[in-house]
């Protein structure tokens, strides 16, 4: 028997509760989730959707939070952060951009540590998911919450204000890889007698930091060196392209785990250099030794979901200007077949018209 509110759901909603209980009930186990723990997780889903913070990592992190039994597990905790500066900065593309710069005792406090080999101050900051808003004028802009330690935001000079931004910049970057780069100037805009802006600053989830941590012999200070990136599988080789026996140079990376917009290639004279970039961390990296021919020109740059690899292609101009040649009778060929159709579907109607019986 379905409940009331089982009733109301529109076939989205439903469709959406039955892939929960597809993936987190399982029949004869004790530790599958209850029909009220499931719904109870789809609806904290929904809520996330509506308050604007219904990103990729905030809905993985809930649904990683979640044991069998659908109840959270001790390891986070939600805040509810205290608004300090209001900072508006610009995007690539020109759009408004805005920074809750807030406070929160439940985040640490800057600590000296050592990374890789050196000693460095660290600043811990929770991030929030961005929140696509308008200003005053109705124009878009985006907010973000940011949250820091109070110690950490205890000095006000301009200088060090400059760097907390940069900082905040940096972590936007490379947590919302799929949003517009910031203003390369890195130029922002305090706003004065304004503490936030938006909507009220929302709760923010925070992990509880692990008890045991790797400690330097020699400082005693907390090791936070990066992992060295591992070097993926790669092969740099001469093929024969089946379309026009062209000889052409293809270099393959493989990079398990990774997706096109967490790639980035550089390119020089001899080499070829691949860095896979996962969270702000490097994963992979390689400098593939890759002469090309003087006359070599790029063909194409592909990275194939189905097994994770990246493939570059370089070959002469005539290459090039084949491929341009058989693209465009490609679309040529389409455009005729679309227009066959069309006169067929024309004619048929047309047939279905004049055969008619008349009454």
């Amino acid at each position: 028997m379905m409940s009331d509110e089982q009733q109301e759901m529109n076939p989205n909603q439903e469709a959406f509760l039955d892939f929960l209980k597809e993936h987190y009930q399982k029949d004869g186990e004790e530790n599958s989730m209850s029909d009220e723990a499931v719904e109870s997780l789809a609806e904290e889903l929904n809520q996330m959707r509506e308050g604007g913070s219904a990103g990729i990592e905030e809905v993985t992190k809930l649904l990683q939070e979640k044991t069998p039994e659908g109840e959270p597990k001790a390891a986070a905790r939600q805040i509810r952060p205290e608004g300090v500066v209001c900072i508006k900065t610009w995007d690539v593309e020109n759009n408004k951009v805005i920074f809750n710069i807030c406070k929160s005792d439940s985040v640490e406090p800057p600590e000296l540590v050592m990374r890789d080999g050196e000693e460095q101050t660290r600043l811990p900051m929770s991030l929030g998911a961005p929140s696509d808003d308008v200003d005053r004028k109705g124009e878009p802009c985006v907010i973000y919450d940011v949250v820091f330690n109070p110690e950490t935001l205890e000095n006000t000079d301009y200088t060090y204000m400059q760097f907390i931004v940069e900082l905040t910049m940096m972590r936007v970057e490379e947590k919302y890889p799929e949003r517009p780069k910031l203003n390369a100037k890195r130029s922002f805009k305090k706003l004065r007698q304004r503490e936030w802006k938006g909507r009220e600053i929302a709760e923010q989830n925070i992990r509880n930091e692990a008890q045991m941590r790797l400690v330097d012999d020699e400082s005693g200070l907390r090791e936070f060196s990066t992992p060295e990136a591992a070097e993926p599988t790669w092969q740099v080789m001469m093929v024969k392209r089946h379309r026009d026996a062209e000889s052409v140079l293809r270099l393959r990376v493989e990079l398990p785990g990774l997706r096109p917009e967490e790639v980035h290639v550089q390119l020089s004279a001899e080499f070829v250099r691949v860095v896979g970039l996962q969270l702000g961390e490097v994963k992979y990296k390689i400098e593939a030794p890759c002469q090309r021919p003087e006359s070599f020109i790029m063909l194409s740059k592909r990275f194939h979901l189905s097994n994770h690899t990246l493939t570059l292609v370089w070959g002469p101009p005539s290459c090039k200007e084949f491929d341009e040649m058989m693209a465009l009778k490609a679309a040529e060929a389409a455009k005729s077949a679309e227009e066959a159709r069309r006169i067929q579907l024309a004619n048929d109607v047309m047939f279905d018209i004049d055969c008619s019986d008349d009454d």
